[in-house]
C-alpha cells in the first residue's frame, strides 16, 4: 500500500453467515477491496457456502440413499440440490473476477502490496459473465 493510501478496515461479515460463510468473506474481503455491488455477489456466495454445509449434513444424516414414495430407495434430494448449489457458488465467484493467489501474502516482484494487485486484476476490461452469440451466427 502507498504511503498516499488510507488504510481501510476489511468489511465485518455480514449478520447471519455461518462458519464457511464467514471464512469465506475473512478469505476475500481481507486481501481484496471490494466496490459494493461485489460485496453483494460476495455475501450471496457466503451464504451459498452456508447452504452447501446444510446439505452436506442432511445427507450424511439421512444418507445418500432416501425412501421413495413407494418404498424404493432413490438419490437424497439434497445431493441434487448440492450439485446447483457448487454450480451456483462457482458462477458467483468467476463474476466477482478474483485473480489465482488473491489470498498470497507478501509483495510482488514490484513490490506492490497483494491489494494493489487484485485491484488491478479486478479492473481488467471485457465481458463479465454470459457471452452471447453474435446475431446471424
Amino acid at each position: 500500500m502507498s504511503s498516499t493510501e488510507a488504510y481501510r478496515e476489511p468489511e465485518p461479515a455480514p449478520a447471519g453467515l455461518g462458519p464457511r460463510g464467514t471464512a469465506l468473506w475473512a478469505k476475500v474481503v481481507g486481501p481484496c477491496t471490494l466496490d459494493p455491488h461485489e460485496q453483494e455477489m460476495l455475501e450471496h456466495g457466503c451464504r451459498l457456502a452456508d447452504r452447501l454445509d446444510a446439505l452436506d449434513a442432511a445427507v450424511a444424516a439421512d444418507g445418500v440413499m432416501v425412501d421413495g414414495a413407494r418404498g424404493s430407495k432413490r438419490l437424497h434430494p439434497a445431493i441434487a440440490e448440492h450439485r446447483q448449489a457448487t454450480l451456483a457458488l462457482a458462477r458467483v465467484m468467476v463474476a466477482l473476477r478474483l485473480p489465482a493467489g488473491y489470498a498470497d501474502s507478501g509483495a510482488s516482484s514490484t513490490g506492490s502490496t497483494p491489494t494493489g494487485i487484485v485491484r488491478q486484476a479486478q479492473r481488467r476490461v471485457g465481458i463479465r459473465g454470459f457471452q452471447s452469440m453474435p446475431r446471424g451466427a
